[in-house]
């Protein structure tokens, strides 16, 4: 069911931008806009934020093929800390708990790396999250498959394996 009188305005180069769609030719210039979800015939529908408990913190890596890291910490009352960033090495999502390892986090302080982190030159959109956040976390270890296509087993190699820690929003790659 379309949305009455709601179109998109495909010729706006800020709507194309924000769709990813800026290389693609233009047909027509407006799109309508469809009901995909809730009750459109009496107004209801419901939405679910899974970013209100979310912190986005920085962390700097001196070494390695990725400079920098964006490590999502979510505090949730009643929860133990969480974090979710994406692994170094493989670039499977990694997913920490307080309950299962040691994590220190400090949303209101000065992130100790923002010098190392704005000589990246990174962009605008990212200066808002650069200067706050005090995260350590002990010692983690990926365990994603490196080929879904091989077997696991404890010789085969295929596991991840990339070993770090962070302290004070620096990675520290083991071994």
């Amino acid at each position: 069911m379309s949305a009455p009188n709601a179109s998109i305005d495909l010729t706006n180069p800020a709507v194309r931008r924000m769709l990813g769609d800026q290389d693609r030719p233009v047909a027509g210039g407006k799109k309508s806009l469809v009901q995909v979800a809730g009750d459109a015939e009496h107004g209801v529908t419901s939405a679910i934020n899974l970013d209100i408990g979310k912190i986005e913190v920085l962390v700097y890596a001196n070494k390695g093929d990725v400079p920098l890291l964006t490590v999502d910490v979510y505090k949730v009352d009643g929860e133990p800390l969480k974090i979710h960033l994406l692994c170094p090495r493989c670039h499977n999502h990694l997913t920490i708990a307080q309950d299962r390892k040691a994590i220190e986090f400090e949303p209101r302080a000065a992130n100790r790396q923002q010098a190392n982190i704005r000589a990246l030159g990174i962009s605008p959109d990212m200066q808002r999250i650069v200067s706050t956040g005090d995260l350590s976390v002990e010692e983690f270890e990926c365990t994603w498959e490196l080929d879904a296509k091989l077997k696991v087993s404890s010789f085969s190699g295929n596991l991840c394996r990339f070993r770090a820690a962070i302290d004070h929003n620096l990675l520290k790659i083991a071994g």
